[in-house]
């Protein structure tokens, strides 16, 4: 909770700068929106520790296969990278091109994603058949 707090107020101030930067120099605005998203993915690091901690236990204990663990990793890191790039296109004011990236991830995801339904459906129907 606490770090969401400080993640919260960082954005807030970093929103501030930029918009202090964009009244005097507007082309130094989306360096500055970047500088602040490298600052919030720093800051951040302490949370994604955590989540690789309860991973590694995951993995331990035999909750979840690696795979589909890595899968799960990827799917998230394209979500990421796309959402970062597509809301840097749409401050840029090129709406199209970051509609076109978003939609470009999501078949991304998808695909990556096909031979594990495969999987699922296989294994449904075995035990269906008996």
């Amino acid at each position: 909770m606490e770090e969401i707090i400080k993640l919260t107020a960082a954005a807030i101030i970093g929103c501030i700068c930029i918009a202090l930067i964009r009244q005097y120099r507007p082309e130094l605005s989306l360096l500055a929106q970047l500088a602040g998203l490298v600052a919030v993915l720093v800051f951040s690091a302490s949370v994604m520790s955590r989540i690789t901690d309860y991973c590694r236990d995951f993995l331990s204990e035999g909750i979840i296969e690696g795979g589909y663990l890595k899968l799960l990793f990827k799917a998230l890191g394209i979500a990421v990278v796309a959402k970062i790039g597509g809301d840097l296109c749409r401050d840029s004011g090129n709406n199209a091109l970051a509609f076109g990236v978003e939609l470009a991830s999501k078949g991304a995801i998808l695909l990556l994603t096909l031979p594990m339904l495969k999987n699922l459906v296989e294994i449904t129907s075995g035990l269906l058949k008996g």
